[in-house]
């Protein structure tokens, strides 16, 4: 074998070991150009979108002038036969466990001479307005404390309208129902605008 094809060997030999660091350095070049595009780039700013926060609407039921307005005497009659082991209505009705009830909307609390309250009653101070009946038969223990009566309460509130509107019908002086006094209020307000109804100075 002469000098010229072992310049072939080697030439091929030289070739081959250039084309491979070639290769490598290019490879090298476009990993770590690579690199550079993940920390390099120019960042993206993600918003993310925020509106209004829902508005929660909670329901409500109808007030207790609706109630009373839409109740009965006789729906509060056939509610009322719980309450009838222990109280009677009529005038001049006899105390049972609980007092007689004639005339108990809009009287004072412990506000008969015959018959023996709790102390928490007596203390009470107030009328027997439709609130506070309201507030009583639905949770006796809760709204006076230390009353005597035994009676877990009427939870549904237009039981409690129905036997207010009952107890009513036996109260010859018994406020005007909250919707008809708001009402009334309403067009005295509006007949001392107009001027119709002179509001006296004070002294």
């Amino acid at each position: 074998m002469n000098s010229f094809e072992w310049n072939k060997i080697f030439g091929g030999v030289l070739a081959g070991a250039l084309l491979v660091m070639v290769i490598r350095i290019v490879a090298e070049d476009v990993i770590f150009a690579h690199d550079d595009l993940e920390t390099d780039a120019f960042p993206i700013e993600v918003v993310e979108e925020t509106g209004p926060a829902p508005v929660v609407v909670e329901e409500t039921g109808p007030t207790l002038a609706e109630l009373l307005a839409s109740a009965t005497v006789e729906d509060g009659a056939k509610v009322f036969r719980q309450c009838a082991a222990c109280h009677t209505v009529n005038e001049g009705g006899r105390n049972g466990v609980g007092p007689n009830l004639y005339g108990v909307v809009g009287a004072a609390m412990a506000g008969r001479d015959d018959f023996s309250y709790s102390g928490g009653m007596a203390a009470m101070g107030q009328a027997w307005t439709y609130e506070a009946l309201d507030g009583f038969l639905e949770n006796p223990r809760g709204y006076v404390s230390g009353t005597k009566m035994a009676f877990g309460g009427l939870r549904k509130a237009t039981d409690r309208a129905r036997v207010i509107q009952y107890l009513r019908s036996f109260s010859p002086d018994a406020p005007a129902l909250p919707e008809m006094a708001a009402m009334a209020e309403e067009v005295m307000e509006d007949a001392v605008e107009g001027g119709m109804m002179m509001v006296p100075a004070e002294q």
